[in-house]
């Protein structure tokens, strides 16, 4: 593995769905020689406060936020296409 880490956030109010869009970036990162390190944040008034609300799932990586599609979990190969730009761009 390379010296690639990135730290990305996951801003969502679905439990579950965090989990798997967890699980999809990490085996994204491996996909693409990254190291992933997560965080998470749910708290409904930051979410709202921050204009996520309804928007969820966003990815905050390097400061820059990420959104797909409202309600729905990336799957691996669409976290891995993301990675590769991010990392192609850093």
């Amino acid at each position: 593995m390379n010296n690639n880490t990135l730290y990305i956030t996951i801003w969502d109010d679905d439990v579950d769905r965090m989990e798997t869009l967890g699980k999809n970036l990490c085996e994204a990162g491996r996909l693409c020689d990254c190291a992933i390190k997560l965080a998470f944040m749910s708290e409904p008034p930051l979410l709202a406060r921050m204009q996520f609300a309804g928007k969820t799932p966003v990815l905050e990586i390097g400061g820059v936020y990420w959104h797909m599609r409202s309600g729905q979990t990336p799957d691996t190969e669409a976290c891995a296409r993301l990675l590769k730009k991010f990392l192609a761009a850093a």
